[in-house]
């Protein structure tokens, strides 16, 4: 998912994430929620393509 992003930014598309719609699980490091919310943060603030991906709970996503 963090690749497909990042591509899609540096061509130019405005993204929008759903910030409770990653599957994860627990790993030996981290708990999913903080696998969850590292990747909320970090991919809401990449700066360097210009556009930036918009982090939203999946009810406020409108098609």
């Amino acid at each position: 998912m963090e690749s497909t992003v990042r591509r899609a930014l540096a061509l130019g598309y405005p993204v929008t994430l759903a910030a409770d719609g990653h599957t994860t699980t627990d790993n030996p490091i981290l708990p999913a929620a903080q696998i969850v919310a590292h990747h909320n943060a970090t991919l809401a603030n990449l700066g360097a393509y210009g556009v930036r991906a918009s982090i939203q709970d999946c009810a406020a996503i409108q098609f």
